[in-house]
C-alpha cells in the first residue's frame, strides 16, 4: 500500500476501543531497497514537540511522545487511524513505543 506523507499527518489516532489518544504529528520510516517503509506513528502534542526540536521540554519527561508500531495499524480512514488495541492494553517500552500488554510479555 502506498500512504503519501500529508494524507496521514493530522489524522486521529483511534484505539479498538474508539478512544483517541492523539493526532498524528510524523511518520517514522526505514529505508528498505530502494524505498522508504513507514514503521511507525509519532502521535500528540509531546510527538509535535519532538518533531520541531523541543528534546529538552519539561513536557516530555511526563508525558513521551507516543510512537506506534505499524503493526498496530488497523485500518487507515479519512479522517482517523485505527489500532488494533484497547486503549487500556496499550503501554510504552523504554523507547518510548506503544506496545500491547501482550507484546511486554
Amino acid at each position: 500500500m502506498r500512504i503519501r506523507y500529508q494524507e496521514m499527518i493530522g489524522k486521529h489516532a483511534i484505539t479498538a476501543d474508539g478512544q483517541t489518544i492523539g493526532r498524528v504529528v510524523d511518520l517514522i520510516a526505514e529505508q528498505r531497497d530502494d524505498a522508504l517503509r513507514v514503521t511507525g506513528l509519532l502521535v500528540g502534542t509531546a510527538g509535535l514537540l519532538q518533531r520541531v526540536g523541543f528534546k529538552r521540554n519539561p513536557l516530555l519527561r511526563i508525558a513521551p511522545a507516543r510512537r506506534i508500531p505499524w503493526a498496530l495499524v488497523a485500518a487507515i480512514e479519512d479522517d482517523a487511524v485505527r489500532l488494533r488495541s484497547r486503549r487500556a492494553d496499550l503501554e510504552r517500552d523504554a523507547d518510548g513505543w506503544v506496545v500491547t500488554a501482550r507484546q511486554q510479555g
